[in-house]
This record gives structure tokens, sequence and C-alpha cells, in this order.
């Protein structure tokens, strides 16, 4: 029997939202408003909010692909469901469990729109080094087969540990000998593909992190957003920002599991945390701040918009909406043509 293709993708995964609700709904604030007439605060449920339809569809063999959704629920989603509930009931944790917890913070961390909006699309002109090695093993696949003296393919897929699946490479030859061309599709393809290989990696970055679950105050909460890990880098209350790296001193790193409990770490740093009324205050408001279009919380808090004042713009409001909308028929009509070109070289 096949399974059900996972269309609607959520980029924050319900199970973790439904933290976050009361009867069934959670909190929502938005940053970017269509109109003045929107609340200030809404309820909606947990399977309504931050998804998009095929945000993670690729094509395999031009075929439609939900690969990726069925690894990270796998690999990612539920031993980290596993640790969450110990957390939950107080339970000491393992090696392991913080091994989930990281895992799956680097996994939010590079799956939502902000990421690829801010971070990863503004990685292209960086990656002609890793496009130039992996040519390197091209060449030498190339040269293996001459050795033999089989005719070189017209084109060629070269396997490498990038994860390139859109990268193509053509030969040609004149008078002056053989050469190899080569392309990538940078988009859906390889971020899906680098979210895999950075996830399976962390822990190369992690090691000498000194992860802590650091616990809400009474009567409080942490809220959370649709970008819920923050990477700060802070030096006063005028002088941070959200670019720090997840091995890069002096960055703090933090993620809200539920309202009552949050990861965190402060790199190079050996001293313990204790949670404080400053501390609480501070997070809260880099949360706020470091999110996209939305901000989770359990009920309305009058904080949330004087530290983060919502933008009334209808245009820009439907720019992102038919951006989200039509990821998916672009990126698709990208990969079909990458994969269909006839006239490379």
């Amino acid at each position: 029997m096949s399974k059900e293709f996972r269309r609607r993708n959520h980029y924050v995964p319900q199970f973790y939202l439904n933290h976050w609700a009361s009867k069934g709904n959670v909190c929502v604030y938005n940053t970017l408003v269509s109109s003045e007439l929107v609340p200030i605060f809404q309820t909606k449920n947990p399977k309504g909010i931050a998804y998009i339809d095929h945000f993670y569809t690729n094509l395999e063999e031009k075929q439609e692909s939900d690969e990726f959704e069925h690894w990270i629920n796998t690999e990612v989603e539920n031993p980290y469901f596993e640790t969450q509930n110990k957390i939950f009931a107080e339970k000491k944790l393992t090696s392991d469990d913080y091994r989930n917890l990281v895992r799956y913070a680097m996994a939010q961390y590079l799956r939502v729109p902000k990421y690829y909006v801010d971070r990863f699309s503004s990685l292209a002109p960086q990656m002609e080094k890793v496009m130039h090695e992996t040519g390197e093993q091209a060449v030498k696949s190339f040269e293996r087969i001459v050795k033999f003296n089989q005719p070189l393919p017209e084109r060629a897929k070269v396997e490498s540990d990038k994860d390139f699946r859109t990268a193509q490479f053509n030969t040609f030859s004149d008078r002056d000998g053989t050469y190899i061309e080569y392309k990538v599709l940078f988009a859906r393809d390889v971020w899906l593909g680098t979210i895999k290989r950075l996830v399976d990696r962390i822990e190369n970055k992690t090691k000498n992190h000194r992860w802590k679950i650091v616990k809400s105050l009474e009567g409080q909460s942490w809220v959370t957003s649709d970008n819920p890990v923050t990477l700060l880098r802070y030096k006063s209350k005028d002088s941070y920002d959200f670019k720090g790296a997840w091995a890069q001193k002096n960055v703090d790193i933090f993620m809200p599991i539920s309202p009552q409990y949050l990861l965190y770490t402060a790199v190079g740093k050996k001293q313990a945390v204790e949670n404080s009324e400053r501390l609480q205050t501070l997070i809260n408001k880099m949360i706020i701040e470091n999110a996209f279009l939305q901000v989770y919380s359990t009920a309305p808090d009058s904080n949330i918009p004087k530290i983060r004042p919502r933008v009334v713009d209808e245009a820009e409001y439907k720019r992102i909406q038919e951006m989200l909308k039509s990821w998916h028929e672009v990126q698709t009509e990208g990969e079909r043509k990458f994969f269909d070109n006839k006239n490379f070289g």
C-alpha cells in the first residue's frame, strides 16, 4: 500500500506548536498585515499555520517526491519527540537526548522560509569552490572511462557528498582536447540536500557546546515564532544581530521547546546559565525580533507589538503571499527546464 503523499509541509511542526495551544488554538501575532482592520492577535489551529504546500517537494527522476518530509520525520522529529517528552517529565537527559535536540534545532533553523530568503539564497556566490571540487570528481570519473577505452557520455551525473542532485556535466571536444562543462541549479533541491548534510554533521560544530534546558520563571512563558531558532550575537542592548554561526564564540543559541522549557547554549562559555527576570525578558525579546512573519504565544501579550510593531503594507503583504503561493510552481518549472535542457554546452 503506497504512503500518502505529504504535500502540506509544515516548516514549524504541528506537534511543536501544539504546546502553545489553548483549547486547540495558538495565539498568533502577525508582523506584516494588509490592513489596520486585521486584529492584533488571532487564534488559529496549528494545522492552519506555518505551512506551505509542496515546500519540500522536489523532483526525483522528473517525478515529484516527498522524500525529504519522510526523512525529517523519521531521522529528526521522531527522536526529538521522545526527548521532549523526557524534558516534560523532568527526567535526566543523556548525550543521545542532547544529540536529538541539537539535530532538531539545526533542522528547524534551516528549514524555514526566513533562512532560505535571508541566508541560503545569498550563498550562491560562495558555491564556486564547491562546484570546482565536484567538477574535479567528474574529471576523475571521465579519466577512468577513457582509460578503459569507453566512449565519453554526452551527459553525466557525478555523485558528490555535496548532494548536488541538480548538477549537470557535459563533455565536448575540439582539436585541442576534451573539456568538461558543468552547471548547477542553485535552488530548492540544493537547499534540501544542504539541510540533510548539515544536520548529519552538526555534532562536528557543536561537540564542545554546553547545552542546558532553561525553565521559564513561574507565571511566565517562552514565546516562539515561525523562525524558532535564534543565533544571537550580543554585545549590548544597542549592539546585536542574528547573524551568528553555530561554532562561533560568544554566540547564544536558543530555541523554545514549549512555553515552559527552552534549549540554550552560550558558545565558548563554560559557566552554567540560570534564568532570571532579565534573561527571560531578553530571550523573549530576541525571539520576537527574530521572527519572520508570525509570533506564537499561549495568550495575547501586549509586550509583543511593543517589541515588534507590525507593518501595515498591503502591497508587500500580497507580494510575499504570492511568492509563497507560487513557490512550488516556480521551483518545479526551474527544475524541469534544467533537466530537459537539450542544448547545454
